[in-house]
């Protein structure tokens, strides 16, 4: 699903997206923020429930 209103807006105007939009809007984001501000700036975490 992607908003297609601000957050925050009353109603967010979710619309349905394929994966591959979804991956290519993930990608651009991370690249984006890799070249504004380095590659450190993003962390990913795993967590296990046992």
């Amino acid at each position: 699903m992607k908003r297609t209103q601000p957050k925050g807006a009353t109603d967010p105007g979710w619309e349905s997206i394929s994966w591959e939009e979804a991956m290519a809007t993930l990608a651009s984001q991370l690249e984006k923020f890799k070249k504004e501000n380095g590659a450190e700036s993003v962390s990913f975490s795993v967590t296990f429930e046992s």
